[in-house]
């Protein structure tokens, strides 16, 4: 991930608890289902470590997990994927259902498959 935001120019501005060292968001271990308070303590506690308003990942959970923080967030995908951050209109994830999201995954096994 690091590498392909780099070779688009991005500059990338690190937690200063990253990879082997990284937090959790809140979402792990279904911590949202089972804990909702510790989740969103946890979520806030870890956005609140961002150096910028603008997080990106290859995790959508953490995605999901800063936007409940009220972080722009953006997957690796979105780069791809996502007309608005390609046309640079907006640099920012939708927020969007549990049900949207099963219903975009289900289209693109359908996709797949064909």
């Amino acid at each position: 991930v690091r590498l392909i935001l780099k070779s688009m120019g991005i500059k990338i501005v690190e937690f200063d608890k990253s990879r082997e060292n990284t937090e959790c968001c809140g979402s792990g271990g279904m911590l949202r289902v089972t804990n909702p308070k510790l989740a969103l303590e946890q979520t806030n506690k870890r956005a609140s470590e961002a150096k910028t308003d603008t997080v990106i990942s290859y995790c959508e959970s953490c995605c999901e997990a800063m936007m409940i923080a009220n972080k722009n967030t953006l997957h690796i995908l979105d780069f791809m994927f996502n007309d608005n951050v390609i046309n640079k209109s907006k640099f920012t994830q939708d927020k969007t259902s549990t049900i949207k999201k099963w219903k975009n995954r289900y289209k693109s096994i359908k996709l797949i498959k064909n």
